[in-house]
């Protein structure tokens, strides 16, 4: 009987949660007065703790699923980013996404 006061060692390496990866941005058009709920879809969602539009944080957001949050648009217009914050790291739209004047348009590469 082992009596050791030490736990085994482990060799298996530590599972690291996936990279967040932001795939679409929908719908593609929306109001500049901001309140639009938008569907931001993609990979390794689980524990987002921030999404912006641009440099500004979204109104309010819910994460759905591993791969998917519905946010709020903020008041703005321009063209922007939609980035997705996650404890492991940020994930980021790969086109800018256009919030102009109504309609607001996404596109993604």
């Amino acid at each position: 009987m082992n009596r050791s006061a030490h736990p085994p060692i482990s060799s298996a390496a530590p599972s690291l949660a996936a990279t967040p990866t932001v795939t679409s941005v929908s719908p593609t058009s929306g109001s500049t007065a901001g309140g639009t709920a938008v569907t931001v879809t993609g990979t390794g969602f689980t524990g987002a703790t921030a999404v912006r539009f641009g440099a500004t944080h979204a109104a309010s957001f819910i994460v759905n699923s591993d791969t998917q949050i519905t946010a709020t648009s903020p008041v703005g217009s321009g063209t922007v980013q939609v980035t997705v914050t996650t404890p492991t790291a940020p994930a980021t739209s790969s086109s800018p996404t256009p919030m102009s004047p109504p309609p607001c348009r996404a596109s993604l590469r």
